[in-house]
């Protein structure tokens, strides 16, 4: 039950790390985007180790079936996680350009100095 601890604190860890640091991999040519991105196998690992450890630990379920539960719940997960990423990232509208912002009224936040 411990590994199956470790492995869930240990994707939620790599989850936390992966939304502080978001792009710093992808700027250095590191990061993969899709199913296999950082927040996907977080996820699944996660989900992975939560459910071993409650599957050995409420159920009594042995190693080996506390596994195959866990790698259906990470599945789960990380299909889910998959999804809503993409649901996120799918935006259809182009990015405002400056002409697009000519003659609209607005607000300085910013001093000028003169």
């Amino acid at each position: 039950m411990v590994w199956f601890l470790g492995f869930g604190i240990a994707g939620l860890a790599v989850l936390a790390l992966s939304l502080v640091f978001d792009g710093v991999l992808e700027s250095v040519g590191v990061g993969v985007d899709g199913f296999l991105s950082l927040p996907v196998i977080a996820g699944f690992v996660s989900a992975l180790g939560f459910t071993g450890a409650i599957a050995t630990g409420a159920a009594g379920a042995g190693a080996v079936t506390a596994t195959l539960a866990g790698a259906v719940a990470g599945a789960l997960v990380g299909w889910l996680t998959w999804r809503f990423s993409r649901a996120l990232l799918r935006d259809d509208a182009p990015a405002p350009r400056g002409e697009d912002l000519t003659g609209t009224s607005g607000t300085v936040v910013t001093a000028i100095p003169a």
